[in-house]
């Protein structure tokens, strides 16, 4: 839809074009949606995402303003992301981590 201003699913001709899609941060603060922010405070956001939609059938697709900002911090080794598995991690000693210790120890036996 990007190029073409043509739905890719209905063919529908209408395309709404979203240069900024918003999100919600701290405090309900309405904050471009991104990839990455290089900090955490004072940081700029990186990997703007911006939406093209289809006024005929609500398809929507989402793209990347300026994918080379990715690419450049990558090379400097900022934006690799931790696994997803490390974000989900409890930390040790809390409840959630001996409540899934006890449930795995329980499933094992």
């Amino acid at each position: 839809m990007k190029r073409t201003s043509r739905c890719v699913k209905c063919g529908g001709t209408q395309v709404f074009h979203a240069p900024e899609v918003m999100d919600r941060g701290e405090g309900n603060v309405a904050l471009p949606l991104s990839i990455k922010r290089s900090g955490a405070l004072l940081g700029r956001d990186l990997g703007q995402i911006e939406a093209y939609v289809c006024l005929a059938c609500g398809y929507a697709e989402f793209y990347v303003l300026a994918p080379s900002e990715l690419a450049e911090k990558q090379e400097d080794g900022i934006t690799e992301d931790a696994p997803a598995a490390a974000l989900r991690r409890a930390p040790e000693g809390s409840r959630t981590r001996r409540r899934r210790r006890a449930r795995d120890a329980e499933a094992g036996a």
